[in-house]
């Protein structure tokens, strides 16, 4: 820095000296330091280097460029900036100035293909600059076809600008996430991913270093957020019926990631040769032009059947992913699996057209992990209970009927997945037969290590009860109980021990039916832990609700939904809740009036609520509260097939949607000064009185979305 703007030498072993002459040449004057590709994380380094540049006049500025998050959380003073690919027209503009400098227009026929071309660069500059210079004065078209079809365009030169920098971030990390890094070469090109998903991945290939008494999950979970925050992994969107976020890797990453695990990971297209070497332990077979090919005299239809057989040649696999799947073709898992690739760890058959697994899978001693998710399945066989070693067993969306009893074997299991997706094919199909899981298989309650259980179904049979859960107590995340309607006594479900359970974030409670028990006290027993952050309470039998749900020690929960509870008529004081921010109510069909004591006795009001939603509440036909019940922050409002509505008088300042469906005696509507939406869905003649109208009118109100559906006089 002093060098650039003084051509004195200076001794550069004396940091002190360094930072006396940059002061003094940098005081009083404004100035613009540009750092571009910073990898330092170390703050008190940073801090040492920015002690001079803090004598500088005001005015002047920094800029920081870096492929580290970490780096940029050190050094910045201000909002960070996360830079996106390039447009695609700039991008293929980059591209046009290396590639056509001399003479655009002699090239126009390649305008096509180029812009192809351009699109795998993905909007990332450094990409399209190493394009442009290759293909620079290059007219023959059949060469830029073999560029198109080029998997691994940019490493065949090994000295370009990109292969560089990527180079130069991989040399960057630390010895334990190279490994972590290269194994997710085996995720196909352009496929999004999910940090669990790959965490356990992980987990199966002992890539996890273990630290302290930490989980391996969670340092796991740190590995994940590392990559992401050097860029090595992206944010690509948040999935809402999975309820996770979801990342994909850039091409040229996952080029390179493919380039420094050539040596132990493959990927390979069935149908295509396959070139698997001595040394290769883990693969990935992408399924899908194999899949969508019906006819059954094709080869691919003949390959169908053997879809392992190809494999055999190759023993030393660890890992056998299957990518691109289809529920809709039937795929068969041979009796010799086992003894041909006896090495396995992790086997994932998820998104496939199988059924059934043969009895034979239970041979596979390594395996550590057995995914199957959005498969056929239905039920395992019994010698899934021999594998001593299995520490994840993914069954998410499948309509499992039942599980073998031999589970209780699995004393290294931790992650059993048996989440239905609500809008999931599977999900469904199981709501549409009344015939997924019935219960759990006996003594499940052996299995301490567990730390997913996103399912337990209480039956009848000896140990297959709630109290099963009694010692789970590492269980994370998210947890569903059904079948409570066998629970008679409130002893059983206070053994059940929710209380304890500290990392379970999102429960749901529900009943099926009612048998005459005492559900009032079997739901008071069934206290969760205060760390709860969303709880669903469904077809409970009791007349009220116990005082813990609205109590204000659950000072962290966010999300509650009461559905189905056709005996109670009075909604509990919800408004004490202090973080509540989205309440659904739907079916409690005795309410016939909501007025201020669902605010709470201390007229705390709902002080975090945003979103609040009624729905096939038939009985009710008031909501109504004095002004000092605000709710202060709702923003949503939604009435859906409220048949007896008549009046809504409650004073609410800072709505901004009303939502009105299926409420044909609605008289009366109090002005609300924020609206911007409101939409009314109305069913045959519907006749609104002027209460519902003037009011709007009469405020000054500007509706920025008005939508009406149905027959109407006013």
């Amino acid at each position: 820095m002093i060098e650039s703007v003084d051509s004195c030498a200076y001794d550069l072993s004396n940091l002190d000296n360094l930072q006396k002459h940059l002061k003094e040449k940098l005081a009083g004057k404004r100035y613009l330091l540009v750092l571009d590709d910073v990898w330092n994380e170390d703050t008190e380094e940073w801090e040492r280097l920015r002690v001079p540049l803090l004598y500088g006049a005001k005015g002047s500025k920094i800029l920081v460029t870096t492929r580290s998050e970490e780096a940029a959380h050190i050094m910045r003073t201000s909002t960070t900036y996360y830079l996106q690919g390039l447009l695609d027209d700039d991008c293929w503009s980059l591209f046009c100035q290396y590639a056509f400098a001399r003479d655009p227009n002699a090239f126009s026929d390649l305008d096509d293909i180029g812009r192809r071309i351009v699109n795998k660069c993905k909007g990332l500059p450094l990409a399209a600059i190493a394009l442009g210079h290759r293909m620079r004065r290059v007219a023959d078209r059949s060469k830029w076809e073999a560029i198109l079809q080029d998997e691994k365009w940019e490493f065949s030169g090994g000295s370009s600008d990109i292969s560089r920098a990527v180079s130069s971030s991989y040399q960057q990390l630390p010895a334990h996430l190279k490994p972590c890094f290269a194994y997710c070469s085996l995720i196909p090109k352009g496929y999004e991913f999910e940090k669990e998903f790959v965490v356990q991945l992980w987990i199966a290939q002992n890539f996890i270093q273990p630290s302290g008494g930490e989980r391996i999950e969670d340092i796991g979970s740190y590995y994940f957020d590392s990559l992401v925050q050097k860029s090595f992994f992206q944010f690509s969107h948040f999935d809402y019926k999975s309820s996770r976020p979801r990342y994909k890797m850039h091409n040229l990453i996952h080029d390179f990631a493919q380039h420094v695990s050539r040596e132990e990971c493959c990927i390979a297209e069935l149908g295509k040769p396959c070139n698997l070497s001595a040394k290769t332990r883990h693969l990935s077979l992408i399924c899908d032009r194999f899949l969508r090919d019906n006819s059954t005299q094709s080869p691919l239809s003949n390959q169908r059947k053997n879809i392992f057989k190809t494999l055999y040649g190759y023993s030393g696999l660890y890992t056998l992913l299957l990518a691109g799947g289809s529920t809709t073709h039937e795929i068969r898992v041979p009796s010799n699996l086992a003894k041909r690739l006896e090495r396995l760890r992790t086997l994932d058959l998820s998104n496939c057209g199988i059924s059934t697994l043969p009895e034979s899978i239970g041979d596979l001693k390594h395996l550590r992990c057995l995914q199957l998710r959005n498969t056929n399945i239905r039920r395992l066989p019994e010698s899934v209970g021999c594998l001593y070693n299995l520490q994840i067993l993914g069954l998410r969306n499948c309509d499992i009927l039942e599980l073998p009893w031999s589970t209780r074997n699995l004393r290294k299991l931790r992650h059993l997945d048996l989440h239905l997706d609500e809008n999931s094919v599977m999900a469904q199909a199981a709501m549409s037969r009344g015939n997924s899981l019935r219960s759990m298989p006996p003594k499940i309650g052996l299995l301490t290590d567990l730390q997913t259980l996103s399912r337990f179904v209480v039956g009848t049979q000896h140990r297959c009860g709630l109290r099963e859960l009694k010692d789970l107590n590492n269980l994370h995340g998210e947890l569903q109980i059904s079948n409570l309607h066998f629970v008679s006594k409130a002893a059983e479900a206070k053994e059940a021990n929710l209380a304890g359970k500290r990392y379970i974030h999102r429960l749901e409670l529900r009943w099926s039916y009612a048998l005459g028990v005492d559900e009032e006290k079997v739901l008071d027993s069934l206290q969760p832990h205060t760390n709860l952050k969303e709880l669903r309470i469904v077809g409970y039998g009791g007349a009220s609700f116990p005082d813990w749900i609205w109590h204000s020690s659950f000072s962290n929960l966010v999300i509650l939904s009461l559905s189905d509870c056709g005996k109670c008529e009075k909604l509990p004081p919800l408004g004490q809740l202090p973080l509540l921010k989205e309440l659904y109510v739907k079916g409690i069909d005795s309410v016939k009036t909501v007025d201020c004591s669902f605010c709470g006795h201390d007229r705390r009001n709902f002080p975090s609520l945003q979103k609040l939603h009624f729905e096939s509440m038939h009985s009710l036909q008031v909501w109504c509260g004095y002004d000092n019940c605000l709710l202060p922050l709702l923003r949503e409002l939604v009435f859906k097939n409220c048949t007896g509505l008549r009046q809504l008088t409650h004073n609410l300042p800072s709505l901004s949607k009303l939502e009105i469906e299926g409420s044909p005696k609605l008289v009366g509507l109090r002005s609300f000064p924020s609206l911007q939406s409101l939409e009314v869905k109305a069913s045959g003649d519907w006749t609104i009185g002027s209460p519902l109208t003037l009011p709007i009118l009469r405020s000054n109100i500007v509706l920025k979305s008005v939508h009406y559906q149905g027959d109407c006089r006013t």
